[in-house]
């Protein structure tokens, strides 16, 4: 999938996947995989910046997306994470203008502990 995104939207990725021996049940893994796709996909459509914008922020030109599995507890952990620029709380406070939505309601949401 990954490789196909590449050539497609001219983006250079490289997979990192820790964890591999962790294990987790099928019928749960089987639940996971089509959301665990779309956070990876979402990582590279929306995390990750082209080549040019890369070395112009002073990183390399090719991306990483890393997917990691470890347990915690009686819990299995599993991180998707970029090294992209993150979210930019301007676009979406302008979006959420746009929509009309309450951007603060937003910033909240997206604090640590602000879950209800």
């Amino acid at each position: 999938m990954l490789r196909d995104l590449s050539l497609e939207h001219g983006k250079s990725v490289d997979l990192r996947i820790t964890g591999g021996a962790t294990l987790v049940d099928r019928l749960i893994l089987e639940r996971l995989t089509d959301p665990l796709v779309h956070l990876v996909r979402n990582a590279f459509d929306h995390g990750l910046e082209d080549p040019q914008t890369r070395i112009a922020m002073g990183k390399p030109a090719k991306g990483l997306i890393e997917i990691s599995a470890a347990y915690r507890g009686n819990q299995t952990l599993i991180t998707i994470r970029d090294d992209g620029a993150g979210i930019s709380l301007e676009n979406v406070k302008a979006k959420a203008a746009k929509l009309g939505l309450d951007s603060t309601l937003l910033e909240t949401a997206q604090r640590p502990n602000s879950s209800t």
